[in-house]
């Protein structure tokens, strides 16, 4: 097993810890390791949340994910892809593609 993957699984152990790091919205530092998380990639990191937290019975957070997704919360785009976006309507136009691939629904209104 490469150091990288052992240092990986080291930090994120489980599907309930990768959904901690995934609900974070900022980088998250882990002393020497580094998750980079891309704010265009949050409102699919929260789409993630939910499908795992509702595969593993958590239901605080899958709560705390369909709250930040309603909750109004403003992305930052970069001004090359132009204004920032509302975190639902990023969810919402990701969301079809996913169920697409994983073969289910997934539902936060």
């Amino acid at each position: 097993m490469s150091h990288a993957l052992y240092e990986g699984l080291r930090l994120v152990p489980d599907r309930r810890a990768l959904c901690h790091l995934l609900l974070q919205f900022d980088d998250v530092h882990f002393g020497g390791p580094m998750f980079v998380q891309n704010y265009k990639g949050f409102a699919f990191r929260l789409l993630s949340v939910l499908v795992i937290s509702r595969e593993i019975g958590d239901r605080t957070l899958e709560r705390t994910a369909v709250e930040i997704l309603n909750s109004g919360l403003i992305i930052p785009t970069g001004s090359s892809v132009g204004p920032p976006k509302d975190v639902v309507l990023l969810a919402k136009q990701s969301r079809p593609k996913y169920e697409k691939l994983l073969g289910i629904k997934i539902g936060f209104e």
